[in-house]
Parts: C-alpha cells; sequence; structure tokens
C-alpha cells in the first residue's frame, strides 16, 4: 500500500467521522441570481395576498400566529422578507429552531442541507400592532424542485386578547418593559398552536392585546374585537378573505379588559352593573354572527376567573351565549398563576388552558379520529436550547 494512498484513506475517515455543518440561514443580495424561482407554500393564519397566484408570491399579515410552510427537495432554499419588525423561528426538518430577531428586509438564503426531501417552515412570534408586514415568499435553491403539499383537513379558529395570544408568555418576570413583551410573546408556542397540535390542525389567531367585547383596557380608544374581526389588517380597510378557511370549531376567549381596570370619569357606563349589560349583550351578538359566519362549527367560549371574577360571576353569560345553540360549550379555567409579563399567563398557564380547551373539542366530537384527550397537549415546535438567534 503507498503513502498517498493510506494519506487518503486517513483523510477519508476523519470526513467520516466530521459532523455535517450545522444549517444556516443568511441575508444575501437582493440580486442573487440562484434564487429566482418561486416555491410553493401554504400559509397558516390571517393573510392578505398581495399578488395573484396559489401562494407563490407575498402576502401582507398583521393578525398574530402567522406561519408558512413548505416542501422541497434539494440542498438550499430562500425567502424573502419585506419591511416591518418581526421576530422569526425557522424550522428545518426536526432540526433545533433558527431564530431572525428583526431580520433587515430582503433575500435570505438557507444552506448546508444534506441531500434529499426537507420541510420548511417559519413562525411569526410577535404581536404586530404597529403596522402589517410582508413575507415575500420562498424560492427554490439551484437544483432543487417542489414536493407536493396537503392541506390540513381540520382547521381551528381562535379569538381573543392578550392572554389568546401569548403576551410575555416566555417571560421569567411579571415586570417587563414594552421591549421584553415584544421579545418574550411567543404565539407558537401559545394555546393556539397547542390546541391546534393536538388535532392535526391549522389554526387563524384573531387577537389583540388589550381589547375586550365592548370595553379596551383601560377605557383605551381602538377597535374592539368585534369590531376589528372581520377584517384582513387593523386598517379595517378590507374584509378578510375567508378563502379555504372554513374552521370545525372556533374558540372565544374575551372579557378581560372590559373588567380588569376601573371605570374611569367620561366612560359611556354609569356603572359596572351597565358596563355587564353591554357587555352580555354585544359579546352574545357577536356569538350570534360567528354562529352565521360558520354554520355548522362547534364554538367553545372560555373564561377565566382572573379579571375579579367578573365574566363568571355576573349575569349567567353562558347561559345568555348558548341560548338555542346547542353546538356552544362554555368552559371556565381556574388555577392560572399569571407567571408571564404583566400577571399574563405564562408558558405553563397556556398549556393549562389548552388541555381545557382540547378536552371541549374532543368531547364535541368534530375531530372524531383523533386520540384521547387525556394525552398531553404540546405546541409543534418548542424552543431549543440549541435555537441559533441571528440579527442581520
Amino acid at each position: 500500500m503507498t503513502r498517498g494512498f493510506t494519506r487518503c484513506l486517513a483523510v477519508l475517515a476523519v470526513l467520516a467521522a466530521t459532523p455535517l455543518a450545522a444549517q444556516r440561514v443568511e441575508r444575501i443580495s437582493d440580486q442573487a441570481t440562484a434564487f429566482d424561482t418561486p416555491l410553493p407554500y401554504l400559509t397558516g393564519g390571517r393573510v392578505t395576498p398581495t399578488a395573484e397566484g396559489p401562494r407563490m408570491g407575498p402576502v401582507t399579515r398583521q393578525w398574530p400566529a402567522t406561519y408558512f410552510e413548505t416542501a422541497f427537495a434539494g440542498e438550499s432554499a430562500g425567502f424573502r422578507i419585506g419591511p416591518g419588525e418581526v421576530h422569526l423561528r425557522i424550522t428545518i426538518d426536526d432540526a433545533p429552531p433558527i431564530t431572525l430577531l428583526r431580520p433587515a428586509p430582503g433575500l435570505y438564503r438557507i444552506d448546508r442541507l444534506a441531500p434529499g426531501a426537507h420541510s420548511l417552515r417559519i413562525d411569526v412570534l410577535n404581536e404586530s400592532i404597529a403596522g402589517p408586514t410582508t413575507f415575500g415568499g420562498f424560492l427554490l435553491g439551484e437544483g432543487a424542485f417542489p414536493l407536493p403539499l396537503r392541506h390540513r383537513r381540520q382547521q381551528i379558529e381562535f379569538i381573543g386578547d392578550s392572554h389568546t395570544l401569548g403576551y410575555g408568555n416566555t417571560s421569567l418576570t411579571r415586570q417587563c418593559t414594552p421591549e421584553e413583551v415584544w421579545l418574550t410573546t411567543d404565539t407558537a408556542r401559545g394555546i393556539a398552536p397547542r390546541v391546534a397540535h393536538r388535532f392535526g390542525a391549522d389554526y387563524q389567531v384573531i387577537a389583540i392585546s388589550g381589547r375586550g367585547v365592548v370595553r379596551n383596557y383601560a377605557g383605551k380608544s381602538g377597535a374592539t374585537i368585534p369590531e376589528a374581526y372581520p377584517y384582513g389588517l387593523f386598517d379595517q380597510g378590507e374584509p378578510a378573505t375567508g378563502g379555504r378557511w372554513s374552521p370545525q370549531a372556533v374558540v372565544v376567549g374575551l372579557g378581560t379588559n372590559d373588567f380588569s381596570t376601573t371605570l374611569a370619569s367620561g366612560e359611556k357606563w354609569p356603572d359596572r352593573d351597565a358596563l355587564y349589560r353591554d357587555f352580555e349583550a354585544s359579546y352574545v351578538q357577536f356569538v350570534r354572527d360567528l354562529r352565521s359566519r360558520h354554520p355548522h362549527a362547534q364554538i367553545i367560549v372560555w373564561v377565566t376567573d382572573s379579571a375579579y371574577g367578573e365574566v363568571v360571576e355576573a349575569a349567567p353569560l353562558a347561559e345568555a351565549l348558548s341560548a338555542g345553540d346547542d353546538r356552544l360549550a362554555f368552559i371556565t379555567v381556574s388555577g392560572l398563576a399569571l407567571n408571564g409579563c404583566d400577571y399574563h399567563p405564562s408558558l405553563a398557564d397556556n398549556a393549562i388552558v389548552a388541555d381545557a380547551i382540547a378536552v371541549a373539542i374532543a368531547q364535541s366530537g368534530v375531530f372524531a379520529s383523533t386520540h384521547s384527550p387525556a394525552a398531553p397537549v404540546t405546541p409543534p415546535a418548542p424552543a431549543s436550547p440549541a435555537a441559533t438567534p441571528l440579527t442581520p
């Protein structure tokens, strides 16, 4: 055996023992020609398309919990991000997720992938009250080709406020600055994805922090949830387009902001009793509107006992909401520690609420093929200590 051949075998042995380089996400030149073929993708959450076509181009989004999914065969792919502040989690196959914190607009490359088939998902983690943002779509890398995509048959819609969207749910303290709230809000680990993952469902989250049924937190201005609900963006310019969206279950959790602060002078309700009467009548009408919009869906209304107990203890809200509707369930969730930012539900609290909702959905029979409701509810993409934060 020659010395050169022996050296070659040694090099091959070292290469075989060396792990593949970690998957990489990086911003590249917008004019890069290696990524010029659109890659079809599916969207989750409420979005407004900004181009015609089967989700090949950009979409505008502002409601929380938006996610984008695609599949391809190859060693690289790309995606575009438009202007606006976002906190993204990128999950490739079963690898630890990669986070992009306030990425600059532009073209991004995902490479160092093993040859073969890959799944790719991007979740928007933050709330976007300040304004809409744009996702520019996925792109094929050199030599890659798209793989078939399959819509999930099950769909669940979640309507609520900061509790529903996971406001500050990953925080280790209740005292948070606005920046810390933004950084610790992770809707992709909140109530909605936990329940949806339990049933293998797609989900939409129609929620805005601080908004109520008739009264916003501390009486502040802004559209209430029933007022904002019909629209694609918070400017209430264009109605949301339904498309394929026809949820079998609709989960509603409202009322905390209506009652969690005292009435101030100048508000239109003379006392708490008047506020509650308005709240109940408006909530009933909103749920009836939802029933007209989704005539065959199971509607689940949930409340906590944390808003001074008023939502639960005042007039028979459950009876009023469910009157004449045999596909509506009303559940009360107790025992929340509220250790998140500003006394909001933590991840542990999210799990408690998600479990209660999952049991109610399972009992309704709308997803009869799913497994036992006693199984733990887990989010689809939990954070990992190995996640790599990037701030381009």
